[in-house]
């Protein structure tokens, strides 16, 4: 799983989806949430706004992962244009560079 956050948050947080919903909702974080199988294909993804009604989440062939997988991963997560979940439109791109931590 890999979450991209516009500002910093504990270890805690990160792994407590609910955390990082109730932090979007009450507009003290924005994220994306990505699971990203070995073949590099995004299989689950959630964003987390305040602007969202309904925050979006679920499988799609719309987001997509372009990097490498290692000990480390890197590279960039996007969307293929603008996408819209309960009448809101929203799109990102995101590059990064992330150690890999094993599940806990």
């Amino acid at each position: 799983m890999l979450v991209l956050t516009d500002r910093a948050v504990r270890e805690a947080q990160i792994r407590d989806g609910f955390a990082l919903r109730r932090l979007a909702s009450a507009g003290k974080l924005a994220y994306v949430q990505e699971t990203i199988n070995a073949a590099g294909q995004i299989v689950n993804f959630t964003l987390g706004h305040q602007g969202f009604k309904v925050a979006p989440s679920g499988g799609s062939t719309e987001h997509r992962f372009e990097g490498k997988q290692g000990t480390t991963i890197s590279g960039k997560v996007f969307t293929n244009g603008v996408q819209e979940t309960f009448g809101t439109k929203y799109e990102y791109s995101a590059t990064f560079n992330a150690p890999i931590h094993p599940k806990k």
